[in-house]
């Protein structure tokens, strides 16, 4: 394991220089990721190119500028996201919507679309840590039933051109997604002291 990282460092406008860090120490309910890719924004551009005069909310030169992170657990505690169906759309009709600018796109293949009556719904397989996969089996013994797949299910709208076996750009509302703790199950995500909760007496039912 190595005790160094790189990092791309903005020393000046449109100077980039690549460094090396000590590798970041992560404590019990921590993470580690090894970044794969990286998106910028306008004004990370903005400090590239020099803009003047410079934007309150820029990072003192110098930085390693992109905040869009992308990448898998290389180490530490891994955690599971939900989201649900609804919280999904075709990329192309979300701006339509005017809900692109609140979230977040990515590609992925898409394995199946049904329909089922007037919802649309759209199948996409993903590749599970060996963590999970080994829980989603315990689970399927326990069940005595088939075999469980990862994928994500997404819903969309009527009017969605997208189809089977296409490589589909989707929308997704971020501020809707949840983390789990997989060992736990408990929600990391939920605001505890805004969080609704079960009447004692409802609980006992």
């Amino acid at each position: 394991m190595t005790a160094k990282v790189k990092a791309a460092v903005l020393l000046k406008p449109k100077t980039l220089e690549l460094r090396e860090f000590p590798r970041p120490a992560i404590g019990p309910d921590d993470a580690l990721l090894r970044i794969e890719a990286c998106g910028i924004c306008g004004s990370d551009y903005e400090q590239y190119d020099g803009a003047q005069p410079p934007h309150e909310d820029y990072t003192s030169f110098p930085v390693v500028a992109g905040h869009e992170q992308l990448g898998r657990i290389e180490e530490g505690k891994s955690l599971i996201a939900g989201i649900r169906p609804e919280d999904f759309e075709d990329a192309s009709l979300a701006e339509s919507k005017g809900e692109a600018t609140r979230a977040s796109t990515f590609q992925a293949p898409v394995d199946v679309v049904e329909w089922l009556g007037n919802e649309t719904y759209a199948y996409i397989p993903f590749e599970a840590p060996p963590e999970v996969e080994k829980q989603l089996h315990q689970l399927e013994q326990d069940l005595d039933g088939e075999s469980m797949r990862t994928q994500l299910v997404i819903s969309l709208d009527g009017a969605s051109t997208i189809k089977e076996g296409e490589n589909a750009e989707i929308w997704l509302d971020a501020a809707k997604l949840h983390l789990f703790d997989p060992s736990t199950g408990d929600n990391l995500t939920v605001d505890r002291e805004h969080a609704g909760e079960i009447p004692e007496a409802s609980a006992r039912v």
